[in-house]
């Protein structure tokens, strides 16, 4: 419970989110972002490469709804991936070697 024990820890909206963790019980989970079947998206390796939750998510601890903050589209994806800089500085350091990669293999 990384998140929520500092993030509206008392908050009675999470109260299901501290039961589940205290009695170790799954939340069934309404989920909001959505992706086609065919799209694998993994978290870590945006997480382990800088970027931002809210940079995709937006400001999720402001909401006091969860909603669609972005788009999530191939376009929105490659925007970033093309120019990851642009969205976010510190991120350039971190994905330059799988940039240079990817132009490279995407180029012949």
């Amino acid at each position: 419970m990384n998140c929520h024990n500092q993030i509206l820890s008392q908050d009675p909206k999470l109260e299901l989110v501290r039961e589940s963790y205290n009695e170790g019980t799954p939340i069934p989970w309404v989920q909001i972002h959505k992706t086609p079947d065919y799209v694998y998206f993994n978290h870590a390796v945006h997480v382990n490469r800088g970027v931002s939750c809210v940079h995709c998510h937006g400001e999720i601890h402001k909401m006091e709804e969860v909603y669609h903050a972005k788009t999530f589209s191939m376009g929105f994806c490659l925007e970033c991936h093309r120019a990851p800089e642009k969205k976010n500085p510190s991120t350039r350091r971190c994905l330059q070697p799988r940039l240079d990669h990817f132009q490279r293999t995407t180029t012949h």
